[in-house]
């Protein structure tokens, strides 16, 4: 229903400038045909009584005159008055259409020109990681080696680069050429720019994403056991069902953040900051264990489903 409301408004706004028109024309009518059905207007012929000026040898005398219908030289007049006003409206009206219209073709050519962008970074980071695995040795690199600093600048550029779903596309590659998971992960993506990234439905255990900027992303439903999200940022992040199992989630921010039915056991949440957080029917964790650990719970709805004051 929605839907369709939508699509006849748009068609509504394409043809503005005709309906304007039309709408203009059928408010002249009316006024003609108004104007002959009361006498009052002026339109119809119609009758007034004048009284000549009385002389000293004669009484005042009332002479009826009446008055002829609207000549064409009246029309005339009618019609330039009107079509004033009438063209006027026209011209701004379209000439606000075609704005309209370059604005949107400008920004349309503007997002097309930026997803270009961002689909050349995605395959450039892509063609340049690939031939640092298959021929620079990256896996077998040490702490400091330059082709891993140069692999983890790249990732850190890339993902500040692009949108959600692209920057989905890097955490998979990353995860499953296995260079993020792990004490001696060879990537490290502390403080990557991940907002709004779509990783829901993912298995993505073990991963290291500490003071990562995660701020609006979907993570419901993805396996984040055993993960690393110290001070990491999830304002208003989706994580219903996610499974947290184990995660290091100190200092982590989930002001606003959705973590219905989202698996809790054995991780660490001190200094954690859950206002306005909805940890309703969150496993592992029970009200009494969240007021004992120093997390800010202010507003947050709890694992009973009542609200924290």
């Amino acid at each position: 229903m929605i839907a369709r409301l939508r699509s006849w408004w748009e068609q509504i706004k394409q043809r503005r400038v005709t309906i304007g028109v039309v709408g203009i024309v059928l408010v002249v009518i009316a006024l003609i045909i108004a104007g002959y059905w009361f006498d009052w207007t002026g339109f119809n012929t119609y009758s007034v009584t004048v009284t000549t000026n009385a002389t000293k040898t004669t009484l005042p005398t009332n002479i009826t005159i009446t008055l002829p219908y609207k000549t064409l030289y009246d029309w005339l007049q009618l019609v330039g008055i009107l079509a004033i006003p009438v063209v006027v409206a026209w011209f701004t009206v379209r000439h606000n259409h075609d704005i309209d219209i370059a604005r949107a073709q400008h920004e349309n050519d503007q997002q097309i020109t930026l997803d270009n962008q961002r689909e050349t970074v995605l395959q450039t980071y892509l063609d340049k990681m690939s031939e640092l695995l298959l021929h620079e040795n990256l896996r077998k690199s040490e702490r400091g080696d330059d082709v891993r600093i140069i692999a983890e600048a790249r990732t850190l550029a890339a993902l500040s680069k692009l949108d959600p779903n692209r920057k989905r596309i890097i955490i998979i590659f990353l995860y499953q050429s296995d260079l993020v998971v792990g004490d001696d992960r060879i990537i490290g993506l502390d403080y990557a720019d991940l907002r709004g990234v779509d990783l829901s439905g993912l298995q993505i255990d073990g991963i290291h994403l500490v003071g990562a900027y995660l701020q609006g992303a979907n993570l419901s439903g993805a396996d984040l056991s055993r993960a690393s999200l110290e001070s990491a940022n999830l304002d208003y992040a989706n994580l219903s069902g996610t499974n947290l199992k184990d995660a290091s989630l100190y200092g982590i921010d989930l002001t606003g953040a959705n973590l219905v039915g989202a698996n809790l056991s054995d991780a660490s949440l001190g200094e954690a900051d859950l206002s306005g957080a909805n940890l309703k029917d969150v496993i592992g964790i029970t009200n009494e264990e969240l007021e004992m650990i120093l997390v800010s719970l202010q507003g947050a709805t709890m694992p009973d489903g009542t609200k924290h004051a």
